[in-house]
C-alpha cells in the first residue's frame, strides 16, 4: 500500500511538470515580439529613436572648386568643362571628403583664396541618398535662382560666374561687413584682417549648411 502511494505521487509530479512546460511553450508562442514595434516603446525612448533616425537619414555635404581647378581659368569650351565636371562628380561620389575650397586654405591672409579670377562650382551631395527635391542655394541671404546641373541622383551643381560673385563679396573692413557681423549674418571664428567675403547657405528640407568664400588680392 505504501509503495502504491509513492508511485502515485511520482506520476502526479511528472504530469504537473509536463503541464507547466506546455503552458510555458504556449505563453512563448502567444507573446508577440515587440522589439521592432516603435509604438510600444515608452514615449521618451521613442523621441530619442526618432531624433536618432532623423539625424542619419541624410548626409548633406557641399564642395567648392574653381573652374577646371584653376583659379585663373578662362576656358569657354563647354565640352572641356563638362568632362572636367563629370570627373569631379565621380571623385565626390567615391570620396565625400574630397579636398576643395571649403576645407583647404588658399594661400592668402587667414587662409583666403589668393587672387581668384574665375567661375566657382558648388557641388551639393546627399551621401548615399537621392535628392527628392532640388537643394536651395542662398548667397548673402538671397536665393540664387540659376538652374542646377544634376550629375547623379545624389549630386547637383550650382555655377557662380565670376561676374556674379564679384558683386557679392563684401570688404572685410567695410561698415557693411561690420553691420553683417553685428546682425549675426556672418559668424567667423578667425580674426579676419583683410580681403573680401560672401556667405553661402545651402538648405534641403530641414537641413542646412553655411560656408564662406574668402578672397584676398595683392601682388
Amino acid at each position: 500500500m505504501k509503495s502504491s502511494l509513492i508511485i502515485i505521487s511520482i506520476l502526479f509530479l511528472l504530469f504537473s511538470c509536463k503541464g507547466n512546460i506546455n503552458e510555458n511553450e504556449n505563453l512563448e508562442k502567444e507573446t508577440p515580439n515587440t522589439s521592432d514595434r516603435l509604438d510600444l516603446i515608452p514615449e521618451p525612448d521613442k523621441e530619442l529613436r526618432e531624433a536618432y533616425e532623423k539625424s542619419i537619414v541624410h548626409k548633406l555635404n557641399t564642395f567648392c572648386f574653381f573652374k577646371l581647378d584653376d583659379k585663373y581659368s578662362v576656358e569657354k569650351d563647354s565640352l572641356v568643362i563638362m568632362n572636367w565636371l563629370n570627373e569631379k562628380s565621380l571623385a565626390i561620389i567615391q570620396n565625400d571628403t574630397l579636398v576643395n575650397i571649403f576645407n583647404q586654405e588658399g594661400g592668402g591672409p587667414n587662409g583666403a583664396q589668393w587672387n581668384p579670377s574665375t567661375d566657382l562650382y558648388i557641388g551639393i551631395s546627399l551621401g548615399s541618398d537621392e535628392f527628392t527635391e532640388i537643394p536651395k542655394l542662398y548667397i548673402n541671404g538671397k536665393l540664387f535662382e540659376e538652374e542646377t546641373q544634376q550629375r547623379s541622383p545624389n549630386l547637383v551643381w550650382y555655377v557662380l560666374n565670376q561676374d556674379f560673385w564679384n558683386k557679392e563679396v563684401i570688404e572685410i573692413d567695410s561698415p557693411e561687413y561690420l553691420r553683417e557681423i553685428e546682425n549675426g549674418n556672418f559668424k567667423i571664428e578667425d580674426n579676419l584682417l583683410s580681403g573680401e567675403i560672401f556667405k553661402i547657405e545651402i538648405t534641403y528640407k530641414d537641413e542646412s549648411l553655411i560656408k564662406y568664400f574668402h578672397a584676398a588680392y595683392g601682388e
